[in-house]
């Protein structure tokens, strides 16, 4: 049997089809039910991609798993066996034990970088269902080596979709325990509803604008019908609103004549402070919390200084018997401390700040 009849196809050096052959066939056998033809499977497979690369395979020889088998062995005893006295030898379980998760691990690594790669960039909630459905997924969703690759690839890739499809990939990755992976599907879903609330707020300035330049003419045309009178009429200034301030709805208009424009900081003097911001942690009081090709910084709009955060992950968190004060939860490869908005730190914490009964995440 050849590897190009094991993968079901002709030979090819295209690894696109040797792939997609691979995936159809590793779902016949299943590697639980069909040990022997899974392992067939494999080194076709990795003999297939070979080839794809130009270098010299036997495409002709047979690929098969023969168990090892060992010459039958004749014994002499000078007594009767059955009358011996010697212990039988126990079997060592341990190592059994050992050895089968170790063979285990490397099947699930093999699993998961084939099942990576066959990942789009951009995921939407019907390709994330479908990979929590992939019958090799179920197989090892238990395996937490196995989940963690699994998690870690998603981390890299961009969710896209509506409100709704974002809510379904977040109850999808809460259902299955990726937690870092939630997070990562929350910020595009938090970018997703800052830009859908920007154009309905554009679209109150232009009516607000309307209202209020039609307001200061009806004014002035009674100032000018009735000049003779005393003006006692107190003219209200219309409501400014500015949408560069406005990122999300923790936040207050900015202090000291800060505001956020293009992706940039800009000062009270419009001059660019911070370019290429892509997320708002945080904007009330003083500080401004951000994240931009550079990593995480706090910027102080009074001082006018920033401190850069050099942590992983930044999250906006309070004390759940407090209602005013806002802290930041800095992940720094997988321990968590807790800091004031200018990044000095107050305690390190025993475990992620969304799994705390004593701290609440705040969903921005």
């Amino acid at each position: 049997m050849t590897i190009w009849t094991i993968l079901g196809i002709e030979p090819t050096q295209n690894k696109k089809e040797i792939k997609k052959a691979y995936a159809k066939m590793a779902k016949v056998y299943h590697p639980e039910t069909h040990p022997e033809q899974f392992e067939q499977l494999q080194e076709a497979y990795q003999k297939a991609l070979e080839y794809a690369k130009g270098n010299p395979v036997h495409q002709e020889e047979p690929v098969k798993v023969e168990p090892e088998t060992k010459p039958e062995t004749h014994l002499e005893f000078d007594v009767d066996p059955i009358e011996s006295n010697v212990p039988p030898i126990p079997r060592s379980k341990e190592l059994f034990q050992e050895t089968k998760e170790t063979n285990k691990t490397d099947n699930n690594q093999y699993v998961v970088e084939n099942i990576v790669s066959s990942l789009p960039k951009k995921i939407d909630a019907t390709t994330l269902k479908d990979l929590f459905e992939n019958s090799l997924v179920q197989t090892y969703k238990s395996d937490p080596i196995f989940c963690g690759k699994l998690e870690k690839a998603l981390i890299k890739k961009t969710f896209i979709g509506t409100y709704e499809e974002f809510q379904v990939m977040l109850k999808l990755l809460d259902e299955h325990g990726f937690i870092q992976a939630k997070k990562k599907v929350q910020k595009f879903q938090n970018a997703y509803l800052v830009s859908s609330k920007q154009s309905k707020v554009y679209r109150a300035i232009f009516i607000i604008v309307v209202i209020a330049v039609s307001g200061a003419l009806t004014l002035f045309m009674q100032n000018i019908e009735d000049d003779s009178e005393p003006d006692d009429t107190k003219q209200v200034e219309p409501l400014d609103i500015d949408t560069d301030k406005t990122m999300n709805r923790l936040n207050e208009p900015f202090l000291n004549g800060f505001t956020i424009k293009d992706g940039s900081l800009i000062d009270e003097n419009d001059h660019v402070v911070i370019e290429n911001i892509d997320d708002v942690i945080y904007t009330m009081s003083n500080y401004i919390v951000i994240h931009n090709d550079q990593g995480y910084l706090s910027y102080d709009t009074k001082t006018k200084t920033s401190v850069n955060l050099e942590y992983n992950d930044v999250v906006l968190v309070q004390r759940k018997e407090e209602t005013t004060t806002y802290y930041l939860g800095l992940n720094q490869d997988g321990t968590w401390y807790l800091s004031d908005l200018q990044g000095n730190v107050l305690e390190q914490l025993a475990e992620d700040p969304s799994l705390s009964n004593d701290l609440e995440v705040i969903e921005y």
